[in-house]
């Protein structure tokens, strides 16, 4: 069985990492989804999803967390700004431990990929 974490946060990732998960079959690591209407979207609407288009794109300035943040980026002193935002379908995801624009949605195009496969094989089975 694959274990795939679909996190909106960084805890995606800490949970791969304390449990050893490899190799990343998952997009999302290291990522923010800081819209929570999107991250609802993506787990109600999965396989649509990570079927959609990629694209790197632009925070959204008038976004519940770009309000509430007073800024489009999310501010914290270990994270450098700015930083890649792709959009899966109209789904805005920060990337925040990445720098390089390039980089980051190569990587994000090939973990979906494998993702992609494996969802294809296998059922998945959502907790929230």
């Amino acid at each position: 069985m694959n274990n795939i974490i679909i996190s909106n946060s960084c805890v995606g990732f800490n949970i791969i990492k304390r449990k050893k998960i490899l190799p990343y079959n998952n997009p999302f690591i290291g990522s923010l989804i800081p819209n929570d209407d999107d991250y609802l979207k993506l787990v109600n609407n999965f396989y649509n999803y990570v079927n959609a288009p990629i694209k790197l794109g632009n925070a959204k300035i008038d976004s519940l967390f770009t309000i509430q943040n007073k800024n489009i980026y999310c501010l914290h002193p270990d994270i450098k700004t700015p930083y890649p935002i792709i959009y899966l379908g109209d789904i805005e995801i920060h990337f925040m431990h990445e720098n390089n624009e390039v980089d980051c949605l190569n990587k994000f195009n090939y973990r979906i990929e494998r993702m992609r496969e494996i969802i294809k094989n296998e059922k998945l089975l959502f907790k929230l």
